[in-house]
């Protein structure tokens, strides 16, 4: 008995390594030798190859990155999933091995009248086994796998998309602090410019007209700094959203100008891409779990049949009370069983041809990922660099624009001009300003989105945190 199951063991064995269904290949990708965009003469470095904290010299950024990543929402819903997708695919490997349990019962004995009523009663072991003759267990066991990995990419890429969420958005609250700051302190130009001209409408030196017109400058930008303080209030609350926080203020220092993350932007090679984008890793994940599904799918269906092993190694007695006395000539039961799925009316084929459909979807969704992913670096390289040339032209308007302004403020003292058109040079200035603020903050973010878009490694420090971190987080509930 022992030598016939050991032989049965080792055939099943050696036969499920024969599964039927492909085997997954990384489909040959098209890919450009550089990227649209990407400066000329550059060699194989790439800046996504730097860390997010070697990226963001901004010790600020770096702690509510820190507390991001340790309580964001979508993230720990992410890192659920994956524990999920981890249980799935341990309990699909243990499908490749017997199930051995404990069994009792007892069948009460048909009455008749030549024997007595009575009870049979068993106690033992009960095992099953599905010998993978076909390869479908295993075919089921690589694509739960795969979805796994997939689950794990799926995870690396809320991080990215997190870490790219909250470093914009902080450049965002630091655009608006600086952009305030600029508003408050043209409000305090306007009103001390005010106190003047109503001075000097006393004097009868300006014209009533000229008075109105600076009040409603003044006015108008005042209402500015409203508007701001609006904004501001929230983004802050975007901000803390994305912490995990309730919505509250952000402590940060005084505005300042905007940080210059990377002076020189080396984008690498295209083909780096298929490895470091978890986009482009998860959707290869999921076409090689759709493409393993089709071997389980096809072993499962005509012609191949389901084979395996059933035994009972126990005891069966009418004597209650010998149940449990094992005998030296008790010889436990074991034996082979079939499923061959022979008429189906095309169920089997109709199976077969969803998985190979899936298995095409996966494909196409890769071939898609890919060709986005290069799309968002070219959108980045081409954003960056324009917006560069923008910061010249627009430093360019400000310089013109201050000039500008205390030349109107001399004329006017000088009784060459009307004070209408020192408030026209005031408020340019302060256009100017206000543009020059935004653009150079879009450039910092533009940086950021090419960082994303090349699949920088925002991830590192977080794959320390063990799955039983992860689950003790989600035991704290919200914060």
């Amino acid at each position: 008995m022992k030598a016939r199951c050991l032989c049965l063991a080792l055939a099943a064995l050696w036969l499920g390594a024969c599964a039927v269904g492909p085997d997954y290949e990384r489909p040959a990708a098209s890919l450009p030798d550089y990227f649209r965009g990407q400066p000329a003469g550059q060699d194989n470095r790439s800046l996504a190859q730097l860390k997010w904290w070697e990226l963001f010299q901004d010790r600020e950024l770096q702690a509510i990155l820190r507390e991001a990543l340790a309580n964001n929402h979508d993230l720990r819903l992410a890192a659920a999933q994956l524990l999920e997708a981890r249980a799935q695919a341990r309990s699909a490997g243990a499908d490749l091995f017997p199930s051995v349990g404990g069994y009792g019962t007892t069948q009460p004995k048909p009455f008749s009248s030549d024997s007595p009523a009575g009870s049979t009663y068993m106690l033992g072991l009960q095992m099953a086994w599905e010998l993978d003759f076909f390869g479908r267990l295993r075919r089921s066991s690589e694509a739960a796998q795969a979805r796994m990995l997939a689950s794990e990419e799926g995870r690396r890429a809320v991080v990215t998309s997190l870490v790219r969420d909250v470093a914009q958005a902080w450049f965002d609250l630091r655009a608006l602090d600086e952009q305030l700051a600029i508003t408050r302190g043209t409000v305090a130009s306007l009103e001390s410019s005010l106190k003047l001209v109503d001075l000097m409408k006393r004097a009868g030196t300006v014209s009533r007209a000229e008075q109105l017109q600076a009040a409603n400058q003044l006015a108008t930008t005042a209402a500015n700094v409203h508007a701001l303080e609006k904004n501001l209030a929230a983004q802050e609350n975007k901000l803390c959203l994305l912490l995990g926080r309730h919505p509250g203020v952000l402590a940060r220092s005084a505005a300042s100008a905007p940080l210059d993350l990377a002076p020189a932007i080396p984008a690498g090679l295209p083909s780096a891409l298929l490895e470091r984008r978890p986009d482009i890793r998860q959707a290869e994940q999921k076409l090689a779990a759709a493409t393993a599904n089709i071997g389980a799918v096809k072993a499962g269906s005509f012609p191949f049949p389901t084979i395996g092993l059933t035994g009972f190694f126990g005891q069966t007695s009418t004597d209650l009370g010998r149940l449990l006395k094992f005998r030296d000539d008790d010889i436990p039961s074991l034996g082979p069983t079939l499923n061959w799925p022979l008429l189906d009316f095309g169920r089997g084929a109709a199976a077969v041809d969803k998985a190979e459909a899936q298995a095409q979807q996966a494909a196409i969704s890769y071939a898609k990922a890919i060709l986005q992913a290069l799309r968002e670096v070219a959108d980045a390289l081409t954003g960056h660099e324009r917006l560069t040339a923008e910061i010249a032209q627009q430093q360019t308007r400000v310089d013109t624009a201050r000039d500008m302004a205390n030349v109107a403020a001399l004329r006017f003292r000088a009784g060459i001009v009307n004070y209408l058109e020192v408030l026209d040079a005031q408020r340019q200035l302060y256009s100017a300003e206000i543009d020059l603020s935004r653009v150079a903050w879009d450039r910092v973010k533009s940086v950021v989105e090419l960082y994303r878009a090349l699949g920088g490694g925002w991830e590192e420090q977080v794959e320390a945190a063990p799955a039983a971190r992860v689950a003790a987080g989600l035991a704290r509930g919200p914060q």
